[in-house]
């Protein structure tokens, strides 16, 4: 066996893994597009979103503290409208 075909194989699964992490990190991409665009449409859903910080690590926010769920002053629960009859 050549010492060629020893570096060609290395470099075939070197390019094989590289493809493999640049594919994983595009679908956590769009996971997290999906999830944000959810949770744009339907606020109190129960999705979880995760965002990077200023120091580059993951922090999770539940659906409670979405900034689209905003808490009255007095924090009592928003009242319902009345039913339509």
């Amino acid at each position: 066996m050549d010492i060629t075909w020893v570096v060609v194989g290395l470099a075939g699964w070197a390019l094989a893994l590289l493809f493999v992490l640049v594919l994983m990190r595009m679908a956590g991409q769009q996971d997290r597009a999906a999830r944000h665009n959810e949770k744009k449409l339907d606020p109190f859903s129960d999705v979880t979103i995760t965002k990077i910080g200023d120091n580059t690590r993951f922090t999770t926010v539940y659906g409670a503290e979405s900034a689209n769920n905003t808490k009255p002053e007095n924090d009592e629960p928003p009242k319902a409208p009345p039913p339509d009859r």
